[in-house]
């Protein structure tokens, strides 16, 4: 008879994994959701339709609180309408509205320039500089000027920036991120937390700064950071070249002070000598409030109760920004996250053609907010459609349209008790390359449910260049595999509201569960390996002499293609252990021994 085709087999294995998860967890018959199979799966035109419309010039980048955020809200409830899945907001409506005033309008033009002795330096708005919209108005003239680091004052880690400096009314330069690289996600990488900290020290001002290379090109998604509460000084953004211009009278680098404080765990903060800075800004309110959109579809068990599925996804992203001889540019987000908001549409329509609805009920929500610090996710938790006590699992999707052959990422895999077997069988018949990891990683939508002790997913086809950039747009659309994770979404929701069993909470450490630490900032699949897309300064990858756009293409003689290669070479890997690495580099390859390092 020979081999069976294809796709018959997927089927097969498809079949499988629904019986085995039935004997688990007490599914409906096979034969009941066979019926449902139409409606169940989801098709790539489905899933890229409206990624096509949200992501549209229409739609301005869906900044928060934006008439294109709006558009994209009264979008997604006139679909749901459409579909007849009842609405959960507010009075009855599909939308769940709370107040957001943090977008600002820059009024006028802003000035910032530095004086040293005869010599002026007028830096150029939306090149060189941009205000922050937690900035307080200002326009002053002749203030003195200090370099503080990382704007760090942590006790805990005996480690503080503004020891031995005054401050008082001056303006401070702060660097991004912390002194600590292998230490990402720690509270004094933010925004808030740097800007609270010289707000206590009593500076006059701060200038914050990202890495020497950093352009013009990340200034309009970085203005738009930390907006929520304005400071009683003003804050601006400059670029790399404009900070190294500015420490060069006293001849440093943002690359010499880096490495200096990094290499020796100390500060290196120090008054710029006769360097003063005028600057005009004034922003204007704009007080517009902004919405979650939130259906649900009620469980066909009703001694299940309120116990219940939330399916998520941020539907805003940054908005618009400004280029030369442009008046506006689109920050489209078509994966960021149209990608998401467009699963989850298909989803809702899915569930409701449903013939037998799941026995649980399930909530879907978009949030809004999500660029700004999770808003709109910190907002549903406070005032959920359900009692979060009776909610079973959160899914959050985020970035699902850019998989290189079939990648996925989902963390979380033992924040609920025993929701792991449920993910690996449904996983291995998705055909997908899954990579299941146990902590609730990831920065997006699913943190604010973890902190509420709710078992969560989130659901990632991985990073690539194009975030927070233009250059984010449908045409780069992967529909086939993102149908495919979206489908993958819809199964394991189902799995977890017919089963009989809930899944308690199991409290994970964050991150993704590597022992070891290289100092890869990012990668991308390439055809040849995986691209660099960043590396971590000082980390192990630096010191091996790896760079932005290399290409691995083997680790200890095993060729790397995907992501799931390189994490299997690290699986067992102590620190110490020497990776034997072959890369491409300006097309030619390159030996590299990169020695690990403990994360």
């Amino acid at each position: 008879m020979g081999n069976p085709p294809m796709k018959d087999v997927k089927t097969l294995r498809r079949l499988l994994a629904l019986l085995i998860l039935s004997a688990i967890f007490v599914f409906p018959s096979v034969a009941t959701r066979a019926d449902d199979e139409k409606a169940l799966r989801i098709t790539p035109k489905a899933f890229l339709d409206h990624i096509k419309i949200l992501s549209s010039d229409k739609y301005e980048g869906r900044d928060t609180g934006s008439k294109g955020q709006k558009l994209a809200a009264k979008y997604i409830a006139g679909k749901l309408k459409d579909w007849g899945v009842p609405p959960a907001g507010d009075n009855g409506s599909y939308f769940q509205k709370f107040p957001y005033s943090g977008n600002r309008d820059i009024v006028g033009k802003p000035v910032l320039k530095a004086r040293n002795g005869r010599s002026t330096f007028r830096m150029k708005y939306a090149r060189n500089f941009t205000p922050m919209t937690c900035s307080a108005d200002a326009d002053i003239k002749k203030v003195p000027v200090v370099f503080a680091g990382y704007g760090v004052d942590a006790p805990d880690k005996n480690y503080n920036d503004y020891t031995g400096i005054d401050v008082k009314d001056k303006f401070v330069i702060i660097m991004r991120k912390t002194p600590w690289p292998r230490d990402r996600r720690s509270r004094h990488a933010y925004f808030r937390t740097k800007l609270e900290v010289a707000k206590k020290h009593g500076v006059g001002g701060v200038i914050f700064v990202s890495n020497p290379k950093s352009g013009a090109a990340e200034l309009n998604t970085l203005r738009k950071n930390a907006d929520r509460k304005r400071m009683p000084f003003p804050v601006f953004y400059i670029t790399g070249k404009a900070a190294n211009r500015l420490l060069s009278r006293d001849k440093q680098t943002l690359e010499k002070l880096e490495s200096k404080i990094i290499d020796s765990g100390k500060p290196a903060s120090f008054p710029l000598k006769r360097t003063t800075i005028d600057a005009k800004v004034k922003l204007k309110e704009k007080g517009v409030g902004t919405e979650n959109v939130v259906a649900i579809i009620k469980g066909s068990d009703k001694s299940s109760g309120n116990e219940h599925i939330i399916m998520g996804a941020h539907y805003d992203h940054i908005g618009v920004g400004s280029s030369k001889g442009k008046a506006k540019i689109v920050y489209h987000g078509a994966d960021d996250n149209a990608s998401g908001s467009s699963g989850l549409l298909v989803i809702a329509r899915a569930i409701s053609d449903m013939n037998k609805k799941p026995k649980r009920t399930i909530v879907f929500v978009w949030f809004t907010g999500e660029e700004k610090g999770f808003l709109g996710s910190i907002h549903y938790t406070e005032n959920p459609a359900l009692p979060l006590k009776d909610a079973v699992l959160m899914i959050n999707m985020d970035m699902l349209g850019r998989s290189k052959d079939g990648y996925l990422w989902i963390g979380g895999a033992d924040t609920g008790k025993d929701l792991r077997p449920v993910l690996e069988e449904l996983a291995d018949a998705s055909g997908l390359d899954v990579r299941l990891t146990g902590s609730a990683g990831g920065s997006s939508d699913q943190v604010p449910f973890n902190r509420k002790n709710v078992p969560n997913l989130f659901f990632n086809s991985g990073m690539h260049k194009d975030l927070h950039r233009t250059t984010d747009t449908v045409d780069k659309i992967n529909a086939e595999d993102g149908a495919r994770i979206v489908n993958l979404a819809l199964d394991v929701a189902i799995a977890v509201a017919d089963g009989g069993k809930k899944h308690e909470f199991n409290k994970t450490e964050s991150g993704r569960g590597s022992r070891v630490f290289m100092g890869l900032a990012g990668m991308e699949q390439v055809e040849k390996g995986l691209q660099i897309t960043g590396v971590v300064p000082h980390s192990p990858a630096e010191k091996a002499g790896l760079e932005k756009d290399d290409i691995i293409i083997s680790i200890n003689d095993k060729e790397i293609k995907t992501n799931r290669d390189l994490y299997g070479c690290l699986r067992g890997k102590k620190p110490g252990d020497v990776l034997k690495m072959v890369v491409i580099r300006d097309g030619k390859e390159e030996k590299i021994s990169l020695k690990l390092d403990k994360r």
